[in-house]
């Protein structure tokens, strides 16, 4: 061992890291005490020297002695009640990134609970690192996770952290193109409108002006309509799990066609154009667990027997309905879509069998669960 190879201390940071990189050396040339007080005393410099220096002669031979006095004047001696105080107020500083808030949190937790096991220590890592995190919610999205070391609960942070700017970005563009509309008129109830010439002439409006209006309103109302609305959902949706497949392969420089699909197909993710059958699937199902009284609804409140007595005697009772918030609601939408079955789907003797009837959506099906 060369001498420029071995560790020195100053006293201007903790005396523990000093003190590692100083017993490898130890071992690794296998000193004996008196190798290693005699070599602790050659790496020590500055204030470390200084405050050696004072020590009785008879104490520079005896490691002990000194990594005792050494400890106690540059080391860490918090005990470990006083870093379990240090955890109830523990917060994640604006100036602190992720890796450095739970880091920080990590060796407040391994000094407050010394000598447990390491799974009960990434629990405890979790819960701390989750109760001082400024966003509850990504708290408690990630906390149902249950990350099993430190670096997936780092992971599972970010990539919640992820989702909540990328959706945030979306609400953030759909605030500035409500904040322009609301610019040219002011927004009402949906029955309140439609603007008359008798308005215009009233508020002296001029007639392109009045036709700029009709223009927006129509554009307005297309947008509230409930198929536009889906589409521009899914879409979202759509483009933030396509990120997060970039995000999970760490994958941002191939930016040839497909290579997006291929990142989901290995993942096994299902794409989103599937999302409305999924869903027309699902009231299918509770429709027919309702029917045949497998769930605690009693049909007759909701289902009636159709009006047809030759044919379509498996359909329902399409109920009238004139709002679209009524229209859309579940029992209507169901009705609509169970009306579209075949005779065979609907009189399944059990929910398999229904459910297995149900893995090829009919084109009309489809589209009736769309309108």
């Amino acid at each position: 061992m060369s001498w420029c190879d071995l560790p020195e201390f100053d006293g201007t940071e903790l005396f523990e890291g000093f003190w590692m990189k100083f017993s490898i050396f130890a071992e690794r040339f296998n000193w004996s005490s008196s190798d290693m007080a005699f070599y602790l005393v050659t790496s020590l410099r500055g204030k470390a020297l200084e405050y050696v220096s004072y020590l009785p002669h008879r104490d520079l031979y005896n490691v002990s002695v000194l990594y005792s006095a050494l400890k106690s004047r540059f080391g860490d001696i918090e005990t470990a009640q006083i870093c379990r105080m240090k955890l109830r107020n523990i917060t994640m500083l604006t100036s602190e990134s992720v890796q450095e808030y739970v880091c920080r949190t990590e060796i407040n937790v391994r000094k407050s609970f010394p000598g447990v096991n390491e799974d009960l220590l990434v629990k405890l890592i979790t819960e701390y690192a989750i109760y001082g995190y400024p966003d509850g919610n990504i708290g408690y999205r990630v906390l149902t996770k249950e990350p099993s070391t430190v670096s997936e609960l780092i992971k599972e942070i970010l990539w919640q952290e992820h989702c909540r700017q990328s959706l945030k970005s979306v609400e953030k563009s759909r605030c500035t193109e409500d904040s322009n509309f609301e610019k040219h008129f002011e927004i009402g109830n949906k029955r309140n409108m439609n603007f008359t010439e008798h308005d215009i002439r009233r508020n002296k409006v001029s007639e392109n002006t009045a036709v700029n209006m009709q223009n927006d309103i129509s554009l307005y109302n297309s947008k509230q309509k409930l198929g536009k609305e889906n589409y521009t959902v899914e879409k979202d949706l759509e483009q933030v799990q396509r990120r997060a497949a970039r995000f999970v392969y760490n994958e941002y420089q191939d930016v040839s066609p497909g290579c997006v699909s291929s990142l989901m197909e290995r993942l096994k993710w299902e794409p989103l154009k599937d999302l409305k059958d999924r869903r027309c699937k699902d009231r299918l199902t509770m429709a027919y667990k309702i029917r045949n009284r497998l769930v605690d609804i009693d049909p007759s409140n909701y289902y009636k027997p159709g009006d047809s007595r030759t044919r379509g005697g498996h359909r329902i009772h399409q109920q009238r309905t004139l709002k679209d918030q009524y229209r859309y609601s579940f029992f209507p939408r169901s009705t609509r879509e169970w009306n579209t079955l075949p005779e065979k789907a609907t009189t399944a003797a059990t929910l398999e069998e229904f459910k297995a009837s149900l893995t090829i959506l009919p084109e009309a099906l489809t589209g009736a669960s769309h309108t």
